[in-house]
């Protein structure tokens, strides 16, 4: 196989920073077809089935159908009978990607079975690093052969046995909205045309609906797919609801007239998800004394906040789309924190006390750090000093984390984390959050560390669901940066989701 020398070398550079920023790239680059012409058309529809599944997770970077077409328009995928590894090669080469994914096929219409080998090669060694084999059926039973396929190539890619179920989203609207899955943008649904597609199963998975254009956010769930089942969600217009009363605790809350809930004994109770573009009148009551009613006209993909105080309702400024619970994050927005403020390790009985509710910086001895905050956004520069060694996961990686407590958390009990970030270059973030009584850089059961988060180049609201292990009241979240590369933050939250998170198309609280 003749390649270019520079050709390599360059691809051999955009490999090097695609792992050093974490994603898998890859390359569906197609089928060749070994038997009749009259079944090319079977390559389309692998490629494109394989493109769009992959491309639903985050941590592989999947290179569209367009620029595959573009790419092997004149690269024969078979050559002497057998597929053309060497223009397979070639088009990941063109492509700049580490991995391809290529294969073939025969289909035998009397038994209207397909025989298909798919093969995933190493684009700068040339490698066959996996092959695997797969028969099914054609004709209209070849939706279930695209299912196995997309199963079979995620257990490849995943290097573990995965079970697959189906997301079906209907919107009952007459809007059009853009669909994310984990923040990768999917497609425009609309009532006409919803989505409906392979996920994996048995793991949270966070959905959003934005309007098209604004990208306002109007929905968001966290859900989880049962393994070999359907989950299917429809969506109407909503709005939420955030109510806080002094004096009505563990009182009744009505809407037009209807109870729909009870205050705890905080007199805190959140309605989420109630039907919008419909007028609304709200009190509450409690042991037959009622407060102010107020009317108001809920618009979809709002949050509101209303506070009763002494028989008073203020209708308070809206929160956006999504921050439908109370945050407990005493800082969310920075607009408490003043300075962050750089300290030592600390544990809850030596700290500097002007740093409890406010956002502050953890660091070691090793770089240097500048935080700041502008316009409600934080902005942290971290890097090296000049002569300072750094290896691909050295030491550094714990050396500066950004922190606030107190958090309370409840053992059992579901929250939510969700935040708006952008990197400078991309990069995996950690967070943490646990009692300070303890700080320590290893996980633990006490403190476990959530999966690595892929911070990107642009701002976005990136969201992570856990169950808390322990009553903490004295909780501390630390997000820790991992190396050098500057940071911005915005609108960090930690909701209280319940005892239980949507499941099996059922919520409960």
């Amino acid at each position: 196989m003749k390649l270019n020398f520079k050709v390599i070398l360059f691809v051999l550079l955009l490999v090097l920073l695609n792992l050093s920023f974490g994603k898998t790239s890859i390359a569906v680059v197609g089928f060749a077809n070994l038997g009749s012409k009259r079944e090319n058309y079977y390559n389309t529809m692998i490629t494109t089935s394989i493109i769009n599944f992959l491309s639903r997770f985050p941590d592989l970077d999947v290179v569209s159908y367009s620029k595959i077409k573009e790419v092997t328009k004149n690269i024969p995928l078979k050559l002497s009978n057998q597929l053309n590894m060497e223009g397979v090669l070639n088009a990941g080469l063109s492509l700049g990607v580490k991995q391809v994914l290529a294969g073939d096929y025969t289909v035998n219409s009397k038994k209207k079975q397909i025989i298909i080998n798919f093969m995933i090669f190493d684009v700068v060694t040339g490698e066959l690093k996996l092959k695997r084999s797969y028969t099914g059926t054609t004709g209209m039973d070849f939706f279930d052969t695209v299912d196995k396929i997309n199963e079979i190539v995620a257990t490849m890619f995943y290097s573990k046995n995965v079970k697959l179920g189906k997301l079906v989203l209907k919107i009952n609207s007459d809007k059009e909205y853009d669909f994310y899955l984990n923040n990768v943008y999917q497609k425009v649904v609309s009532k006409d045309e919803g989505f409906q597609g392979s996920v994996l199963s048995e793991i949270p998975l966070y959905i959003s609906l934005k309007n098209v254009g604004s990208q306002k956010e109007v929905y968001s769930n966290t859900v989880i797919v049962p393994r070999e089942e359907k989950l299917e969600i429809t969506y109407v217009p909503v709005g939420h609801i955030n109510i806080k009363a002094e004096g009505y605790e563990n009182g009744e809350v009505f809407l037009n007239d209807k109870m729909v809930g009870n205050l705890d004994e905080k007199g805190v109770l959140t309605l989420r998800n109630q039907p919008a573009n419909m007028e609304y009148e709200i009190y509450l009551s409690k042991e037959g004394k009622k407060s102010e009613k107020k009317k108001f006209f809920m618009e979809e993909g709002r949050t509101y906040n209303f506070d009763f105080s002494k028989g008073k309702v203020f209708l308070a400024e809206e929160l956006m789309a999504g921050e439908v619970q109370a945050n407990l994050c005493p800082d969310g927005g920075f607009e408490i924190t003043e300075e962050i403020k750089i300290v030592s390790p600390y544990n809850e009985k030596n700290y500097d006390r002007s740093i409890a509710g406010r956002w502050h910086i953890v660091k070691y001895d090793r770089g240097f750090i500048k935080p700041e905050i502008s316009n409600g956004i934080a902005h942290i520069n971290f890097g090296m000093y000049k002569g300072m060694k750094m290896g691909e996961r050295g030491d550094y990686i714990w050396s500066v984390s950004l922190c606030i407590f107190p958090i309370e958390l409840k053992a059992g009990k579901y929250y939510r984390i969700t935040f708006d970030a952008k990197a400078l270059k991309p990069q995996d973030i950690y967070i943490r959050i646990g009692e300070i009584k303890v700080f320590s850089a290893q996980p633990n059961s006490e403190q476990p560390l959530l999966t690595p988060v892929r911070i990107d180049t642009e701002m976005k609201k990136y969201s992570y669901l856990f169950k808390q292990n322990f009553n903490r009241k004295n909780a501390r979240l630390e997000i820790y940066l991992t190396g050098p590369n500057e940071f911005w933050f915005d609108n960090i939250w930690v909701e209280y989701l319940g005892a239980k998170v949507e499941c099996f198309g059922k919520v409960e609280y």
